[in-house]
């Protein structure tokens, strides 16, 4: 039906016109009769209205019937859309490639994707399924341990997914309990099937089983053997450490899954890789195998000679000792050469030579220590002393460097008080280690330590740390007498901690490192106060325990001054805004910041008059005068004027905070609108410093509103309008004044964002109560004010009250049951009420009460131009109905007819 209006205080009157939709039909179903498993073939559907997709489309699937949802063992049916929709919309495509174990009668079910049930008036004839067919393989004979291919033979079937055949051999497959030997790494590629089978008996009369899913096992071929593995000898029966050995192992059926290893005790840790064994020595897979000799290759750490089994496992069995003779490993000889003079607190190497250590496992390398008694701690890697004798520092038991295949070096830095001979003791690389004599000796001599001078950056910045060169001899990082620096004042004394001597952050520590190339040391501080000069200490001795007294480390340029915190340049943080009201970052670069005893400040200052427009006491000059040079003693006097005056509202000076020695940040809430500049100073707040410098100049803006909607809404609706804009805030406001009075005028309606407002601040929600009546002035404005500035008027856009106006509604026509209706207008809202009536009522006839069909639910978007009517028809209604919309309590206006869609079908008979 077609209503027409003249306006949108006017009625809509019915015409004459009426407008008739046809519901999607299915007619016909046409599917082959047959179809081989793994096959594709088409179902076609003939109707009228036929979609591809969305709500009312055709859907089909195939399964045993129509009446349960388990598909066991039916592969590929799963529901679908149409593949294919012919112009006219009469006629649907859709393909399926199905599988099934044994012989099926399938049915094809269909629906409309957004019907409640399958259609049952129109049905198609069973489709006769024919299952893979597997007919046998291409051999019965196979060899225990071996990787096996045999061809499947057959028709239909296919080697991936859900569908593809399964296989297992076993004794008979149609009995779940029967005998399964061990099988590994069964995989089906086209025809071709490949597997493992592992057995150390002969077997025979086995099958072949294959099924699809679940289904019960089919037997694919009888009388299946499998040979077994045997072995009889090894050799050679002898090998060297660190060499590589290639052990043959003899017997028959031998194949690439076999293991050996040689291990104190076959019987230790029996399937496992490890236990027993020397480090190189584990469980290893043939290198190269035949059925009747498999090669095994080894690399055994090793420092004295043994005898070991050899031991062999099938698959994930167990390890077996392989005949009674066993593998003899032996060593050689072994030589170490190092320097001919050693002196203590000099590093030295010493290298063995003799193995081919690089054919050995990196983990199996020997470690060396230097102590004078091997037999004493051999469990352990620290060195010994004799009765009464002198210990040594720096000899510990260390691991090796390869420097190529049979040299491997050992690093050593000794330090000793008095001239020593150590002994040379060697272990493998074992927990726990066991050392014995290699019967070498070797003689350590004393060197003293000797500074004579010290080298320090040209410019040392507070707060960043640098490095102190120390010149001299026998210095080291491991000293038996290990020497401490300290950067203080003066030299005075052997206390470790001077209180009015020492400068914050150079305190007493050890050396770092050393550069042997030079005989330099170094060690690494972090000034934090510039106020005094300071020179380089040294004493011998360890940290917080007495030592020798502190000694000055001369050099041309002492005593050494630190060097102020600076800031070089500003930048506005990306992250952050550059609106009134909302915070402000700077980010600076510079040296030395982030000091504790010096402070670093900023403030921000407008932008026409720079800096320089604060008044100093000292203009250019530090405003202070101090009596000592003694941090602890300085005695200051400073002018009482503060030059952080002159900032804006919302850029008081504010201190830099350090993000690193060279790096900062500061941040505001600017109160103002307009150029302004970054200026920085040294001083802590309020207190007076050097003249503040320039860094910056940038602009700060006015937050604002863009646009609102609705712009439509009914009177005494609560209604959230939506704002867009940038830089608001929960404390901003907003009001509605007409549009002839102006935002100066007192607000209508007014509220704060409050909550409202989104994190970016770049949009917002208010709800408020329209009071405004309908009238002649019916245009309104929305006004923003940013927290402490005017009002402005949000857009170009007005706002207007108006009872709701339904422009159109969707769709047409009606089912029984569940339907939803989408109207279309103005100034719409969730408190509307909808009906539904007989045609031959007219809409101000009828109450609420005598309607015959009352909406459910409404829902209307945001910006009040649609809602969303959600009503149940009864079964009893079989005729056009009638959709009314209610302004007020028992007054209704039509809104247009929507006739019942009725489910029409008519038989056929398959093609």
């Amino acid at each position: 039906m077609v209503c027409l209006s003249q306006g949108p205080s006017t009625a809509y009157s019915r015409t004459l016109s009426t407008i008739s939709l046809s519901p999607s039909l299915v007619t016909a179903i046409q599917a082959p009769a047959t179809s081989d498993s793994n096959s594709e073939f088409s179902v076609y559907f003939v109707g009228q209205n036929l979609a591809m997709s969305g709500a009312g489309a055709v859907m089909a699937w195939i399964n045993r019937n129509c009446t349960t949802s388990d598909s066991t063992n039916v592969f590929g049916g799963e529901a679908r859309y149409p593949v294919m929709i012919g112009n006219d919309q009469m006629l649907a495509q859709m393909k399926f490639t199905i599988t099934t174990p044994t012989a099926s009668s399938l049915m094809i079910c269909w629906n409309f994707s957004a019907g409640s049930s399958s259609s049952t008036s129109v049905k198609s004839s069973p489709i006769l399924l024919s299952p893979p067919l597997l007919t046998g393989i291409s051999m019965t004979n196979f060899s225990s341990l071996n990787h096996s291919q045999v061809t499947v033979f057959g028709s239909n079937f296919v080697d991936t997914g859900p569908a593809a055949p399964t296989f297992i051999i076993r004794g008979n497959c149609s009995d779940s309990s029967s005998f399964v030997p061990v099988q590994k790494d069964v995989l089906l590629s086209g025809s071709q099937l490949s597997f493992i089978v592992v057995s150390s008996v002969a077997l025979t009369q086995l099958e072949m089983c294959w099924r699809i899913g679940t289904s019960s096992y089919q037997t694919l071929m009888s009388n299946i053997s499998i040979e077994p593995t045997s072995v009889t000898s090894f050799q050679p029966q002898s090998g060297t450490v660190y060499s590589s050995i290639s052990l043959t192992v003899i017997g028959q059926n031998l194949g690439q899954m076999m293991k050996v290893k040689l291990s104190t005790d076959c019987t230790l840790g029996a399937s496992s890789d490890s236990v027993g064994t020397l480090t190189g020595s584990e469980g290893v897979l043939p290198t190269t195998f035949s059925s009747k000799a498999s090669v095994f290759s080894f690399s055994i750490a090793s420092i004295v000679p043994v005898k070991l089994q050899v031991c062999w496992q099938m698959g994930d069995g167990l390890y077996q000792r392989l005949g009674s003779d066993l593998f003899s490993l032996v060593t050689g000889s072994v030589s170490a050469s190092f320097p001919a003079q050693l002196v203590s607190n000099v590093p030295f190497s010493i290298t063995l030579s003799g193995y081919s250590f690089k054919a050995a496992p990196s983990s199996a390398l020997v470690k060396l220590k230097l102590s004078q008694d091997c037999g004493l701690q051999a469990n352990l890697d620290n060195n010994t002393c004799e009765t009464g004798g002198d210990c040594v520092a720096g000899g510990f038991g260390v691991l090796g460097t390869l420097v190529n295949s049979i040299d491997i070096r050992f690093d050593y830095v000794l330090a000793v008080k008095n001239q020593v001979t150590m002994k040379l003791c060697w272990t493998l690389n074992s927990a726990p280690p066991a050392y014995i004599d290699l019967d070498t000796r070797i003689s350590l001599l004393v060197n003293p330590v000797l500074l004579s001078s010290a080298v320090l950056p040209a410019n040392i910045f507070v707060n960043e740390p640098f490095l102190v060169q120390l010149l001299g001899t026998g210095l080291s990082v491991s000293s038996a007498v290990p020497m401490k620096v300290k950067l203080s004042t003066a030299c005075v004394g052997s206390d470790e901690v001077d209180p009015q001597l020492d400068i914050a952050g150079g305190g007493a520590r050890y050396l770092a490192c050393t550069d042997p190339t030079t005989g330099s040391a170094y060690v690494s501080f972090t000034l934090q106060d510039s106020s005094s000069p300071f020179v380089v200490c040294a004493a011998q001795g360890a940290l917080g325990l007495p030592s020798s007294p502190w000694q000055e480390v001369t050099s041309a340029s002492t005593p050494y001054r630190l060097r102020s915190a600076t800031v070089s340049s500003a930048s506005l943080s990306p992250k952050y805004s550059t609106m009134a009201n909302n915070e402000l970052v700077l980010l600076f670069t510079g040296r030395g910041l982030g000091s504790s005893y010096e402070d670093v400040k900023v403030k921000l200052v407008n932008g026409t008059q720079g800096c320089s427009s604060s008044a100093y006491s000292n203009e250019g000059q530090f405003p202070c005068s101090c009596s000592s040079s003694l941090a602890s003693q300085l005695v200051c006097q400073c002018t009482s004027l503060s030059s952080d005056s002159g900032a804006l509202p919302g850029g008081a000076a504010s201190l830099i905070l350090p993000d690193s020695s060279s790096t900062g940040h500061s941040s505001f809430i600017p109160m103002f609108v307009g150029a302004a500049a970054a200026c920085w100073s040294h001083g802590g707040i309020g207190m007076v410093g050097s003249s503040y410098l320039e860094l910056l100049r940038f602009s700060v803006f006015l937050p604002y509103v863009s646009c609102f909607f609705p712009l439509f809404v009914a009177p005494g609706t609560a209604t959230s309008f939506f704002l867009a804009g940038e830089g608001m805030r929960a404390a901003d406001s907003i009001k509605v004044v007409r549009e002839s009075d102006g935002c100066t005028s007192p607000a209508l309606l007014s509220s704060s964002l409050g909550s409202g407002v989104s994190m970016t601040g770049m949009q917002a929600v208010v709800p408020l109560q329209v009071s405004m009546q309908i009238g002649l002035d019916n245009r309104y404005i929305f006004c923003y004010s940013s927290s402490g500035f005017n009002f402005t008027r949000v857009g170009f856009s007005v706002l207007q009250v108006s009872a709701p106006v339904i422009d159109s509604f969707s769709p047409s026509t009606l089912v029984k049951g569940d339907n939803v209706v989408s109207v279309f207008g103005r100034a719409l809202h969730d408190g509307m009420t909808f009906i539904l009536t007989l045609l031959n009522k007219a809409c101000d006839q009828i109450t609420a009460a005598s309607s015959m069909v009352t909406m459910t639910s409404i829902t209307c978007d945001d910006r009040r131009v649609s809602c969303t009517l959600s009503f149940l028809v009864p079964d009893t209604a079989s005729t056009v109905l009638y959709l009314c919309q209610s302004p007020s309590i028992n007054q209704f206006l039509s809104v247009g007819a929507l006739p019942l869609q009725l489910p029409a079908a008519r038989s056929i008979s398959p093609m």
